[in-house]
């Protein structure tokens, strides 16, 4: 129901905005570009800051798994570098019975 309302209210906003004479629009849309700006440099340091921690994650995962000789593929909590912790697999056959329910 809120987003409904909050529809609304945008709508209700632009036609405001739309009625306006175009000098007056003008004036709002100059008014608006530092928002948009702002707006635009945001996602601007989103994206660098991503890259700021791929630029420091990635050369440590590599150096660390070239010292721990990993390749960097686990198969679950038993592949920790501990081979005396492996445990043998043994496979499992199972069939899947469906069950009907009656009402």
């Amino acid at each position: 129901m809120r987003v409904v309302q909050f529809y609304s209210r945008g709508q209700n906003a632009w036609g405001q905005i739309t009625g306006l004479p175009a000098w007056a629009r003008w004036i709002i849309s100059v008014l608006a570009i530092p928002g948009i700006l702002l707006a635009a440099l945001s996602i601007v340091a989103l994206g660098i800051s991503i890259l700021a921690l791929l630029l420091l994650t990635v050369p440590a995962y590599w150096l660390l798994s070239r010292l721990t000789g990993s390749t960097g593929i686990a198969g679950g909590p038993a592949d920790v570098g501990f081979p005396e912790m492996q445990l043998p697999r043994k496979p499992v056959d199972a069939k899947v019975v469906d069950a009907k329910i009656v009402d």
